[in-house]
């Protein structure tokens, strides 16, 4: 399981990388703060997705079906980061560091993500991750 953390450590550094310099430094400077969080954050995810099925985990179902499923989950996390950034940024301090409520978000995004990709793609739910 260590080794599976490590690569999708990885996999999400490289497109955690692009969605925090897309957010940070292109869309906030023509989007308001949630627009650039679901654009940002979707290209991410597709950055994330096609690393995760080359060198991260190992595919047990159809390919276009895992898509999908990994599609709406980080859907769903996407539009829950939107909600709590737009939550987050009430707080004046967080508010003023943009990048402060976006580095939370990815601490709990990369949980979330990593324990239902592995599902999406190995059938293998929390249960079998502490076998």
């Amino acid at each position: 399981m260590l080794k599976s953390l490590a690569k999708f450590g990885a996999s999400s550094v490289v497109a955690t990388g692009a969605d925090i310099l897309l957010f940070t430094f292109v869309f906030t400077q023509f989007l308001p703060v949630f627009e650039s969080e679901i654009l940002s954050g979707f290209i991410g995810m597709l950055i994330n997705f096609v690393l995760q099925k080359r060198f991260v985990f190992h595919l047990q179902r159809n390919q276009y079906l895992a898509f999908f499923m990994s599609v709406g989950f980080s859907l769903f996390g996407l539009f829950l980061g939107g909600f709590l950034i737009q939550s987050l940024v009430k707080i004046e301090l967080l508010a003023t560091y943009l990048i402060l409520p976006k580095l939370i978000l990815t601490g709990f995004k990369f949980f979330f993500n990593y324990y239902t990709k592995r599902w999406v793609f190995e059938k293998k739910g929390l249960k079998k991750s502490f076998d």
